[in-house]
């Protein structure tokens, strides 16, 4: 069978400990991978040596995994040259537990994270804090999981509500809100 591409859309590598090859090692330039400004899934056991290009998203935070939102000119991803600041914290917090733990206990914890979003109802990460009675659910499940667990969730809450502030900070620019409109200062409507 012939393989002309294999395309990753913000999908996660393979685990060193599981597969000695990366897909980029099997198959060269033909394996493309896309990641939007904030990736996390597609961070997980990032390989330095695959290439990535990284894509503009109109989404900001966990949102940006969504492919819809993208962003697309012509016949080309709109491409930018960095991860947010706030992508960097959240990746930095949750890789520093999954790169250090043996596989059987990375894979307790993973089962015991996605049992705690599921008890309250969560699909995804973001339908945690969609509502008051999904995200005491989650929190009350996840008080019954082991301690490691608990702190990885608890720093990756974190480094997410963090990097929704900044997000939020960067769109309300205070100048802009405050600042009089040119029509005030020319006798104009200023309502």
């Amino acid at each position: 069978p012939y393989i002309d591409r294999v395309w990753s859309n913000d999908g996660p590598n393979m685990c060193p400990g599981i597969l000695d090859s990366t897909a980029h090692d099997i198959l060269g330039e033909k394996y493309i991978r896309i990641l939007p400004q904030f990736s996390v899934v597609g961070m997980i056991f990032n390989d330095p040596q695959t290439p990535f290009t990284i894509v503009k998203s109109s989404e900001t935070g966990m949102m940006a995994h969504d492919g819809i939102s993208w962003q697309v000119e012509r016949d080309h991803f709109i491409t930018c040259s960095d991860f947010t600041p706030e992508c960097k914290k959240v990746n930095e917090a949750f890789s520093s537990w999954y790169t250090d733990l043996p596989l059987e206990k990375r894979e307790a914890m993973t089962n015991e994270l996605f049992d705690a979003l599921e008890a309250g109802g969560a699909v995804y990460f973001n339908e945690i804090t969609a509502s008051g009675s999904s995200l005491r659910a989650v929190l009350a499940a996840l008080m019954n999981t082991d301690r490691r667990t608990w702190s990885v969730f608890a720093d990756l809450f974190g480094a997410l509500v963090s990097a929704s502030a900044s997000t939020i900070r960067e769109q309300m620019n205070p100048r802009q809100l405050f600042s009089p409109t040119i029509d005030t200062y020319k006798g104009g409507p200023s309502q």
